[in-house]
């Protein structure tokens, strides 16, 4: 009997095969090239050309011959490898080609080379094949002039063809398995927090370079010692002749029920930028896409982290609670508009950016839960239901000043305000029932509210360097307000049964008003000194001191008579104020050369915490030190290897919340009580990244990981009794390490016979995490293994193709209810294909397949095809005026799903979202260079 082998085990073997040998081994048979060199517009051979074959990794000599009488040449015995072939004749422009051998490659015959005049080309000269990826220290750089841009691509587009890089289809940007979080233009922000922003409104054919590398810190640029701080950021270099210009795109389309439109101007002139867009539609194409930047956020919840202070948390009751997310869940109308301008001047030594956004959101929708509570020796299976309509309005000024005052000294000044308004309606209604169908519980809730919010930031930053070497002295302050309040009504009815004869047993009703407003003022200082010990050794200290002041006040009142809530209800009101205050010094030793950092030392700090609640007198005061130990490495192995490890010891203090929460009864059926004697937890974070290119070849493979392991963990213990009520409290977990881990490996290649560019990866990422469910510990394990597979290949004026698969397998498992383990098969696979038809056609489709197999919880299987496609005929000589016809879900089965598994409860989700729908679009693009 044969064995057959399940697709997904054959991908997986396929996708192995490809990443571990991306790199063939050399042959060393021998090949002859041959060619021949004329000026066909003289009509002559031009003999005795110079003939000159380098190899490609470092211009070395390899071979050298002249061209005949007849012009013809021949290079005999050549290696199977990468080389660069050089013609030269007096008087005429030098021609470069790369050229490849490979073991299957037979004698190359190059055919005729058409060598111009220098004096037809003003001393330009000829050159075919420069490197597409070029490594820079720990950047690596691609070059634009190697990859198809259509005409009026945007940076989105060339970003797809680029190895290692994937661009989803909402615009988030991964690069070497990490997350893209700030894309730059010529080094500066370009609209400060949305990168979407670069990458679907700059064209393509604008950009000389992409520049991809880790961004450091402020601190280490300016000191040069790496601070160990990094983010993954893009930098996208315009060419020299585009910096001066006006370009955009404007763009309105509708049918009888959807609509959108978007406009998007750009100013460029020599070195300044201007830039607006206006966004305004009901579709799934529109998104708000910028997220607030101040670090403390509103004074509902509070993360005070420079001195390593207590996360305050005054409690989320849902009041007027909305965050102007949109997720695909329910139907959006919104508007997202912006405006940008950056300058420099006195010979780039002075800078400023400024940005301005406007932006709202409302979305209307349903969903349905059902949750399944995973006790020792019982299941409880909730089944709710959700109406929800909310909406978002929203304004963000910032702006970002920076002076190089002099060779030694530069200052940074910055602020950024914002306002919010928000208004939000939810409505619940549910039940809980035995296994068996008995019912414990059904509930009906309402929660409504307005609530608005205030945040203004402002920084400043001096920078000093030394007369000796490596010697420098920073200070910043920061100083952030906030300031925040809302109102609405929590409406509730609970009833519980009897599950031996579902008999109604009690009954809980809730029907007030509720008032919240609280501000806050945070102010931190930070001085950090760097000392040169040696050439290749340097010493830093630094220092921290953090101020921390709120005043947050809910009040609840009932009705004292129909309609008026004027009964203070004094368990469920609260006015806390909070003073915290707090001291950080480190020391840490760097090592650095031309291929190696190293930095290793440790942060600690003192913090005192004073909280009053004035109604109730409760009080909880803590001092506490904090020990945080950081380790650094960056290796650069060769000129085209990089190798980064890192490790981060984070000692987490409890929250305020955890030891003593706010008193709530917005949802009667979870509880949430306190633990005073709750210890700190200990995290140890472990990451590594290394990449690999070979440039020649456009070949490349890279490995990223992380690990995360947390001693005396912070864990809840959740008591659900008879009737479906749960009480929340948390517990120290000892003799047991909380772990989280993610590993991603890829590579890239290229198949010049077909100019397929190809590339795999394999990603492997899970938890294990333990709780405690009704006093009894529980081991919750959760794991995914998938491998992903992609191909493209762009044809100017032809076509664009993009195929992606992603295969995997996921488990899920309780200690305490293995028998209901959430293990299943997942696969999901994109394909997108743009066709340029004659007269000025195009086709554009898309097709997203996503499949999740069925489970122990869940008995059916998920299956959803979304389909997607547009016919556009282009106008005008330009091509620039485009009317479309677009269709959105062809299939009709954008279905509103998903699966998710926390502690011991497993839940699914379905709401209502955006499915078929078709538009009628006109798009003008326009570009003028001045």
């Amino acid at each position: 009997m044969g064995i057959k082998f399940s697709p997904y085990i054959t991908s997986l073997f396929f996708a192995l095969f490809l990443v571990t040998n991306l790199f063939e081994v050399k042959a060393q048979t021998n090949r002859r090239i041959l060619g021949t060199v004329a000026d066909t517009a003289a009509n002559v051979k031009l003999i005795h050309t110079t003939v000159i074959l380098l190899h490609t990794k470092d211009s070395t000599l390899y071979q050298y011959t002249r061209a005949n009488e007849q012009g013809h040449f021949s290079l005999e015995q050549v290696d199977t490898g990468s080389y660069i072939l050089l013609l030269t004749y007096p008087e005429y422009a030098d021609y470069v080609e790369e050229i490849h051998i490979d073991s299957t490659t037979g004698d190359k015959n190059l055919g005729n080379f058409n060598l111009l005049l220098k004096s037809q080309l003003l001393q330009e000269v000829v050159v075919h094949g420069s490197k597409a990826i070029t490594l820079k220290g720990d950047t690596t750089e691609f070059d634009a002039g190697h990859y198809v841009i259509q005409k009026n691509d945007r940076v989105e587009d060339l970003l797809k063809q680029l190895p290692g890089i994937q661009v989803d289809k909402d615009g988030k940007i991964t690069a070497q398995g990490q997350s893209v979080k700030k894309v730059l233009v010529d080094g500066e922000e370009f609209f400060g927090d949305d990168p979407t922003l670069v990458t679907k409104n700059l064209r393509a054919d604008m950009v000389d370079k992409i520049q991809l590398f880790d961004k450091k810190s402020e601190q280490a640029e300016f000191t040069g010692v790496d601070d160990g701080q990094r983010n993954k950021t893009i930098n996208v270099k315009l060419k020299e002749d585009k910096k001066n210009g006006l370009f955009g795109k404007v763009s309105a389309g509708g049918s009888s029920d959807y609509y959108e439109g978007q406009a998007m101007i750009n100013r460029f002139k020599a070195k300044q930028k201007f830039a607006g867009y206006g966004i305004l539609g009901n579709t799934n194409k529109a998104s708000l896409n910028w997220q607030e930047q101040d670090q403390y956020g509103g004074s509902q919840n509070i993360q005070v982290m420079d001195g390593g202070g207590i996360m305050i948390d005054y409690g989320d009751d849902d009041i007027g609670g909305y965050d102007g997310r949109y997720d695909g869940h329910g139907k959006p109308k919104l508007y997202n508009s912006g405006l940008h301008y950056d300058t420099k001047w006195g010979e780039d030594q002075k800078k400023f950016n400024v940005n301005f956004k406007a932006a709202g959101i409302d979305v209307n929708g349903s969903s349905n839960t059902i949750n399944q509570n995973n006790l020792p020796g019982q299941i409880q299976l909730a089944n709710s239901d959700q109406q929800f309509k909310n909406r978002l309005n929203r304004q963000k000024l910032d702006f970002i000043y920076e002076d190089k005052l002099s060779e030694t000294s530069s200052i940074r000044i910055s602020a950024d305000g914002s306002l919010n308004d928000t208004r939000s309606l939810d409505q619940y209604s549910g039940d809980t029932r035995t296994e068996n169908g008995a019912l414990l519980n059904q509930t009906s809730r309402s929660v409504s509210g307005d609530s608005k919010k205030s945040n203004l930031n402002a920084f400043a930053a001096w920078n000093k360097k030394f007369k000796k070497i490596g010697r420098t002295f920073s200070l910043s302050v920061k100083d952030s307000y906030r300031d925040q309040n809302g109102s609405g009504f929590l409406r509730s009815q609970n009833d519980f049964f009897r599950p031996q004869d579902n008999i109604l047993d009690s009954s809980q009703k809730v029907d007030q008003y509720k008032v919240s407003d609280g501000s806050g003022n945070t102010f931190t200082a930070n001085a950090t000194y760097t000392e040169p010990l040696s050439k290749t050794l340097s010493l830093q200290v630094n220092y921290a001191y953090n101020a921390q002041v709120d005043n947050s006040r809910r009040d609840a009142y009932n009705q004292a008579a129909p309609g008026q809530y004027t009964r203070l209800d004094s368990i469920y009101s609260n006015h806390f104020k909070l003073n915290q205050y707090s001291q950080a010094g480190g020391l840490f030793l760097n090592y650095k050369t031309e291929k190696t950092s190293l930095r290793a030392g440790s942060m600690a700090s003192s913090v005192d915490f004073n909280q009053r609640d004035q109604y109730s007198g409760r009080k909880y005061d803590r001092h506490f030190y904090n020990f945080n130990p950081s380790v650094s490495l960056s290796k650069t192995l060769s000129s085209n290897q990089q190798l980064r490890l890192d490790y981060v010891g984070n000692q987490t203090q409890p929250s305020a919340d955890q030891v003593q929460p706010i008193r709530e009864n917005t949802d009667p059926l979870n509880i949430r009580i306190g633990n005073p004697d709750l210890k700190p937890s200990f995290q140890h974070n472990f990451f590594g990244n290394y990449n690999i290119y070979k440039v020649s070849t456009g070949q490349g493979i890279y490995a990223y990981g992380s690990l995360d392991l947390t001693s005396h963990a912070i864990t809840q213990n959740v008591t659900t009794d008879s009737v479906g009520k749960s009480t929340y409290q948390y517990h120290n977990l000892n003799n047991q390490l909380n772990s989280n881990y993610n590993m991603d490996v890829g590579g890239n290649t290229k198949l010049k016979l077909w100019d397929l560019r190809l590339s795999a990866g394999i990603n492997l990422n899970g938890s294990h995490q333990a709780s405690y469910i009704n006093n009894k510990l529980n081991q919750n394990s959760s794991n995914r293994y998938g491998i992903r597979m992609s191909v493209n290949k762009s044809v100017a004026k032809k076509f664009d193709l993009d195929v992606m698969i992603n295969p995997g397998y996921q488990q899920t498992s309780a200690s305490l209810q293995s028998a209901y383990d959430n293990n299943g098969l997942v696969f999901n696979s994109r394909g997108n294909l743009r066709l340029f038809l004659p007269a000025k056609f195009e086709v554009v489709t898309d097709i997203t397949y996503d499949y999740t197999q069925s489970t122990q919880a869940f008995a059916n299987n998920f299956n959803r095809t979304l389909w997607n496609a547009s016919l556009s005929r282009k106008f005008l000589k330009s091509e620039d005026l485009m009317l479309q016809l677009s269709a959105n879900d062809l299939l009709n089965q954008n279905i509103g799903f998903s699966r998710s598994a926390n502690n011991n409860s497993i839940s699914q989700n379905s709401y209502n979202t955006i499915r078929r729908f078709f538009l009628l679009s006109v798009i003008w693009d326009f570009n003028k260079v001045f």
